[in-house]
């Protein structure tokens, strides 16, 4: 009687596994074990890898302090190619686990974002059913964009904006969009998304935080001082992180003391204090 319950019971795990990693069937199942794969799976490893590649950012990047702060923190590279870096590999090919060794943090992070839309996007009837898919658009953007490959990066970002209009991270991710497009020099397009971006009702402090970051990055490349002033302002307003915050008032400080405004010079750093 035990082998008989044994065998029933391996079986209906077997026919519940088949059944559920269908990315073709639009069943509830279907949706909930692709989305809890996707997040828990790969892009929680992908997310540990951006994490590690963000610390090495900051643990690299040095200050001059004798000059204005860059209000992002980043050192563009130069030459690189706008191709993706993620390559297909066969899952027992001992050259293919030393490549991804190989791999720089934020390139792993890449490859776990592509493999979570390969192994788990569900799109049906053209209509992605996957919760999870944005995320791993909006990280394989990040990934791309933090090495100075704009170009694929701008793609990624563009794809959830437009395939994922009511996505959570729709907001995140048009503010990274227009940090694209700024880097690409496309200011006017980056400040007019945020401007409408910022026309919609009960967004959260830190994205109001980023938006105003990200339009002072902007007019700070077209040298439009008043404007970097206005924005870094607004930005300090709705701070809710405070390393992003004390860089935005170490700048307005830097940038009064050079406009010779020294009262809001010495205010904006006694603020930091």
């Amino acid at each position: 009687m035990q082998k008989i319950l044994r065998f029933h019971i391996v079986f209906f795990l077997v026919f519940f596994i088949a059944v559920s990693c269908s990315t073709r069937k639009d069943k509830f199942l279907n949706r909930k074990y692709h989305a809890m794969t996707t997040e828990y799976n790969i892009l929680y490893n992908g997310e540990l890898a951006f994490q590690k590649g963000l610390s090495e950012i900051n643990d690299k990047y040095e200050d001059n302090y004798w000059e204005v702060l860059q209000i992002e923190p980043l050192t563009i590279e130069e030459g690189k190619l706008d191709v993706p870096i993620y390559k297909k590999k066969s899952k027992k090919s001992k050259k293919a686990e030393e490549d991804s060794k190989k791999l720089t943090s934020f390139e792993l992070a890449e490859e776990k974002a592509v493999k979570a839309v390969q192994k788990h996007s569900m799109k049906i009837g053209g209509e992605e059913r996957n919760s999870r898919i944005d995320e791993a658009f909006l990280l394989l953007g990040k990934s791309r964009y933090y090495t100075s490959r704009f170009v694929p990066a701008l793609e990624a970002f563009k794809y959830v904006v437009e395939n994922y209009p009511e996505a959570s991270l729709i907001d995140e991710t048009i503010v990274w969009k227009a940090k694209t497009n700024i880097r690409m020099q496309n200011e006017g397009l980056a400040i007019e998304s945020l401007d409408k971006l910022l026309e919609k009702e009960k967004l959260s402090k830190g994205i109001l935080e980023d938006i105003y970051t990200t339009k002072a990055l902007a007019y700070k490349q077209l040298d439009t001082v008043h404007l970097v002033i206005k924005n870094l302002h607004k930005a300090v307003v709705e701070s809710e992180d405070p390393q992003k915050k004390a860089r935005n008032l170490f700048i307005l400080g830097q940038i009064y003391r050079q406009e010779n405004n020294l009262s809001n010079s010495q205010k904006s750093f006694q603020d930091i204090i």
